[in-house]
C-alpha cells in the first residue's frame, strides 16, 4: 500500500522464509514470489534466515529468482543474524557458480570483512578496521562472477570501504558495474555517513553514476 502511494520514492521487495515447512528439494517458491511481482515487487529479500548461504532451501530461492529474473538480496553475518558463510565465502561462490542467471546482491559484516585478505571468523560478525595490505576474496569474486553485486549502504559497507580510503576508491572503480547503494534500513534522524564518503572520495562522474544510480536501475529494470 505504501509503495503504491509513493511509487516515486519506494521500490518494494518481497520475502518468503526459505525455512517454510514445505521448502524441501521438491518445493517451488516461484508461484508465491511471482504473485508478489505481479503486485509490483522488484526484488527478493533481504534474506535473514538462519541458514548457510548454500543450504538447499536457499538454492530453491535462488533458482526461482533466476527464472523470474529478479535479484536476491542477502545479509551475510552469522547463523543468529542473517545467512552464514565461512572465511573466504565458499558457500557464496558455490551458489554464484550454480546459478549464473541469478543476480545476487550481498551486504553485511560477513561479506564486507572479506574486502581484506586478513580476515578471521570473528571479523565476519564484526567491523574490522585497518589498512588493506592485499585485496581480499571480494575482489576475486566480483572479478569472476558478473552475477554478484555488493551493496555498500549500511555500516558494514561504509566501514569496509572507508577503513582504507585509498584502496576503497580503487575497489569502487575496479568493480564499478557491480557495486550499488541501497537503503538497508532507515529511521528518523539516522546518520548516513556512506553518502558523504561516496560524494567526497573523488570518483569520476561515470563511476559515481554507476554506483549511486545506474547499477540499481539496471538490476531493478527501472
Amino acid at each position: 500500500r505504501a509503495s503504491r502511494r509513493y511509487p516515486d520514492r519506494l521500490i518494494p521487495f518481497c520475502n518468503v522464509d526459505p525455512r517454510h515447512s514445505m521448502n524441501d528439494n521438491h518445493w517451488d517458491p516461484e508461484p508465491i514470489i511471482k504473485d508478489y511481482l505481479d503486485q509490483g515487487c522488484r526484488g527478493f529479500g533481504e534474506v535473514l534466515a538462519n541458514l548457510k548461504v548454500n543450504d538447499p532451501r536457499m538454492k530453491n530461492i535462488f533458482r526461482a529468482c533466476g527464472k523470474l529474473k529478479i535479484p536476491a538480496l542477502l545479509h551475510i553475518q552469522s547463523c543468529t543474524l542473517g545467512l552464514y558463510d565461512e572465511v573466504g565465502l565458499p558457500y557464496l561462490e558455490e551458489v554464484l557458480k550454480e546459478f549464473p542467471e541469478t543476480a545476487i546482491i550481498v551486504h553485511g559484516p560477513g561479506f564486507w570483512a572479506e574486502i581484506s585478505d586478513k580476515v578471521t571468523l570473528a571479523d565476519k560478525n564484526d567491523y574490522p578496521t585497518g589498512k588493506i595490505e592485499k585485496p581480499g576474496k571480494l575482489d576475486y569474486l566480483l572479478g569472476k562472477y558478473p552475477n554478484l553485486y555488493g551493496d555498500f549502504s549500511a555500516g558494514s559497507g561504509h566501514l569496509g570501504l572507508s577503513r582504507d580510503p585509498v584502496y576503497g576508491k580503487i575497489f569502487l572503480k575496479r568493480h564499478a558495474r557491480q557495486l550499488l547503494c541501497g537503503t538497508d534500513y532507515l529511521e528518523p534522524g539516522q546518520e548516513t555517513p556512506i553518502v558523504e564518503f561516496i560524494r567526497n572520495i573523488g570518483l569520476d562522474q561515470k563511476t559515481f553514476r554507476l554506483v549511486t544510480e545506474d547499477n540499481a536501475r539496471r538490476l531493478l529494470k527501472l
